[in-house]
């Protein structure tokens, strides 16, 4: 039996004042009113994938009686509740990468350290949208820089609309977003290792150890405090992430690349609900209070400077 979604229509407008329901609280509870309606037992949060494509089922071949009826209907059968960004992944290569690349420019000549510094902190200083469409031309699917290199070395099967596909979307922000601020975070630790005495790691080398042996024993425990400063540095900002996620894929394709600021933003300037725009604010901010504190212990353990 097909739910009646004009009752269905009447019990959300007492809830959504607006007819675009975002998030995965909304998609259950639309889901939830459409079991119920059509009689069936509503399963747990944990199935809500399953749940979404039961309820598109029972919706084949059924006209929408009006815009909010088309609304429900087509975030049934194209929201998918993991698309979000996964900012944590980002942090996590952008410190890798950062640490990285401050060990290897560590150990380059004094003419090449500077070359680097420079040409990986020069993305740093560039405005975000500046950033979001010179990524934009490169990641064309049809004259970008990327897929015109990958066609001329014949790798013409990896192509893609890498930001307009949901399945590679989030990753390739993600991405130009590392690439933006990996040479602050490589600056940061470069400072860290250029502290440590060059006694003690000369006198480590005389005695047999190996760079292997100097990169695990010495410069990573002696960089903790900063590791420490740039998990925080990355928390927070990635939590805040918008500038680059909005300019350059407008948080799609669907909500492939929808942030937490985002999200606050659409609810509050675009819904117009400020109510609960400052209540998901507030928890924004207790969420990156508790990261930041929680990494302060941790670095807090670790600190060998």
């Amino acid at each position: 039996m097909v739910p009646d979604l004009a009752r269905m229509s009447v019990i959300i407008k007492s809830q959504h004042e607006t007819s675009v329901m975002t998030g995965n609280y909304e998609m259950g509870y639309a889901c939830g009113l459409l079991c119920k309606l059509a009689g069936r037992e509503v399963p747990q949060w944990e199935t809500l994938v399953e749940l979404k494509d039961r309820v598109a089922e029972l919706l084949t071949g059924y006209e929408p009686a009006n815009e909010r009826e088309k609304n429900v209907i087509h975030m049934l059968h194209y929201y998918h509740p993991d698309e979000t960004a996964d900012e944590q992944v980002k942090e996590l290569i952008q410190t890798t990468l950062g640490f990285l690349l401050a060990f290897a420019v560590y150990y380059m000549t004094p003419k090449w350290q500077q070359f680097y510094k420079v040409a990986l902190y020069i993305p740093v200083v560039l405005p975000a949208s500046v950033v979001a469409v010179m990524w934009k031309f490169m990641l064309n699917k049809d004259i970008g820089l990327v897929n015109t290199l990958l066609r001329l070395v014949g790798l013409d099967n990896l192509t893609h609309a890498w930001i307009g596909e949901k399945s590679t979307a989030l990753g390739t922000v993600i991405a130009v977003n590392t690439w933006q601020y990996i040479g602050f975070t490589m600056v940061l630790f470069y400072i860290a290792m250029m502290n440590i005495s060059k006694d003690v790691l000369e006198s480590a080398a005389v005695d047999g150890a190996t760079k292997k042996d100097l990169f695990f024993n010495f410069f990573l425990p002696l960089t903790a405090g900063t590791t420490e400063t740039n998990v925080i540095l990355s928390i927070s900002g990635g939590m805040k992430s918008f500038a680059l996620f909005y300019m350059l894929t407008g948080g799609g394709p669907g909500k492939a690349t929808t942030v937490v600021a985002q999200l606050i933003y659409t609810t509050a300037f675009v819904d117009f609900k400020f109510y609960r725009a400052l209540a998901m604010s507030t928890v924004l901010f207790i969420i990156i209070l508790t990261l930041v504190l929680i990494s302060r212990l941790i670095g807090r353990r670790y600190n060998y400077e």
